[in-house]
């Protein structure tokens, strides 16, 4: 979708006789190119910025992981960190039970395991 938008940007700024064939007057080209701006900036604030600055604080939530650390990942297991190799995490889920997880996997990292920041429970 972005890059269809990037192209009829181009072929905007590149050659407007071709946008704007029927144009008998050169001032309006401008405001004609308003509704192409406003439709980027809506793009670029309401869907590429917040993607950005998600994906920036799931890297930080990584980088910041370490040993003993109770983590979720995004198929909903809950283990604790055991050892870090590079993109390779070792976790324990059960006594005796150990699985490799990749890094990218991770979906939350929580403090305690009575915490569960998805569901509220009610007794």
């Amino acid at each position: 979708m972005s890059k269809v938008i990037l192209i009829l940007f181009y072929l905007y700024l590149l050659n407007p006789s071709i946008a704007f064939a029927n144009s008998s007057n050169d001032s309006f080209a401008i405001i004609k190119l308003l509704p192409l701006v406003f439709v980027f900036l809506f793009f670029y604030l309401f869907i590429f910025r917040p993607q950005y600055k998600k994906t920036k604080e799931h890297k930080k939530l990584l980088n910041s992981l370490k040993k003993g650390d109770t983590i979720i990942t995004i198929g909903g297991l809950y283990a604790k960190v055991i050892t870090i190799q590079g993109s390779i995490i070792n976790a324990k889920i059960a006594d005796k039970v150990y699985v490799n997880i990749a890094k990218q996997a991770i979906s939350v990292v929580i403090q305690d395991m009575n915490h569960n920041p998805h569901h509220t429970t009610t007794k």
